[in-house]
């Protein structure tokens, strides 16, 4: 095992061929270094922990219907005369969702279950206006498909209930 100053001789040499392209920042905080023995280890232990970052987005239902509204203004054209669809983009599919839009612009559109996604699938999703013969994508979202009903089972040891089978003799003369 080399010693620090073998180490530090070889980090000066390997710092200098470093380009540095942003400034550095300077540390603040002190830091001791505990004399140890030389056979001693300096980490003794590392733990590594996993933080899954929660998924965001917009979220579709594998095993749910449900129903998209939104309220929008439409001007210039005919609200009466315009459509919005729901199109939802997946590696290697594409479906689309038709609804309806009242006079106010409140918009409906229902969306069957998703079950042909994978749990935890990430796609785009997008709204779409049909307003005089012209197209309109006036919101676009990434989507997670979730399930809403979800089981979650915690398995313990089994016990094992297979008969024993023995011979015990006694007395044997």
């Amino acid at each position: 095992m080399e010693s620090f100053e073998e180490f530090l001789s070889k980090f000066n040499k390997i710092e200098k061929e470093i380009i540095v392209d942003k400034p550095i920042e300077k540390i603040t905080e002190s830091v001791v270094i505990e004399d140890k023995p030389k056979d001693t280890p300096i980490i003794e232990s590392v733990e590594t922990k996993i933080v899954e970052e929660p998924i965001s987005g917009y979220r579709v239902y594998r095993d749910k219907t449900e129903t998209f509204i939104c309220d929008m203004e439409i001007t210039g054209a005919n609200t009466s005369n315009s459509k919005a669809r729901v199109i939802v983009e997946s590696t290697g599919m594409t479906y689309m969702f038709e609804g309806t839009i009242d006079d106010k612009g409140h918009c409906e559109i229902p969306l069957k279950k998703m079950n042909f996604l994978n749990e935890n699938e990430i796609g785009k999703i997008k709204l779409e206006v049909i307003a005089d013969d012209m197209i309109f994508s006036p919101w676009e979202d990434t989507f997670v498909a979730v399930n809403h009903r979800k089981v979650t089972v915690k398995v313990t040891e089994s016990i094992d209930t297979t008969p024993k089978i023995g011979v015990r003799i006694s007395n044997i003369r």
